[in-house]
């Protein structure tokens, strides 16, 4: 049975970070009725990260690599394409933006094909038809387009897709 939620993780030379994120989605994952689906997406790291794939600790995570290093969009477009669940949370392999967050925005994924995470609110930011956006400081849910300034969001064809947006 497929799960309700992948979560993507682009990586990209994160061998010494990205241990503790692991730790936390797992424990969210497993938080989740049904669980969730985790792909780490190693984008040609050269710093062992991939490695991580061989702990007894992360056996539960899917592991993609691409042969080289091709960008962050590669990534999460192989992650998507890969993913199996009906929801696809895109996520840094900081964890920048709380995996909790998620929670917030689920409910507005029944509205919206494609929605975003945006960790601060620029003022410049447009509101409009198309991206819903979650502000995880102030809480607010909008929707946006992608022709304003100071933000951009990530083209992934695939409708289950949410976003960790990058300003």
């Amino acid at each position: 049975m497929d799960p309700q939620l992948s979560i993507v993780v682009p990586a990209y030379n994160e061998a010494a970070r990205i241990g503790p994120t692991l730790d936390r989605l797992l424990a969210y994952a497993r938080s989740l009725p049904g669980g969730a689906e985790i792909l780490v997406v190693d984008d040609g790291s050269t710093d062992g990260t991939g490695r991580l794939a061989l702990a007894p600790a992360y056996r539960e995570i899917r592991w993609l690599r691409l042969a080289e290093n091709q960008g962050k969009g590669a990534a999460l477009r192989a992650g998507v394409l890969a993913s199996t669940g009906a929801e696809v949370l895109l996520c840094d392999a900081d964890l920048s933006t709380p995996i909790e967050e998620y929670e917030r925005l689920r409910p507005h994924l029944k509205t919206h094909k494609l929605a975003e995470v945006l960790r601060r609110r620029l003022a410049t930011a447009p509101a409009g038809d198309g991206v819903l956006r979650l502000d995880t400081r102030t809480g607010a849910v909008s929707t946006c387009n992608n022709s304003g300034a100071g933000w951009a969001c990530y083209a992934v064809p695939d409708e289950r897709a949410a976003m960790d947006s990058e300003i």
